[in-house]
């Protein structure tokens, strides 16, 4: 027989509980936990060049 999953009721505590979290987030408020490297790719809307840091910096998206 399948086991069964809980019934588990809007107002019950086990629903949902309140955590406080720290981490890096982009302007859109997407948290992206420890990732600073992520976060800033995501947020980035210009980059310079690392093999070319004296190229001016380019728009990495143009949609």
């Amino acid at each position: 027989m399948p086991e069964q999953k809980p019934i588990i009721m809007y107002d019950s505590p086990e629903a949902a509980s309140l955590k406080t979290v720290t981490g890096w987030v982009y302007e859109d408020g997407r948290l992206f936990g420890q990732d600073e490297n992520l976060a800033r790719f995501c947020g980035a809307t210009h980059r310079s060049c690392k093999n070319h840091p004296d190229h001016p910096v380019h728009q990495v998206r143009g949609y």
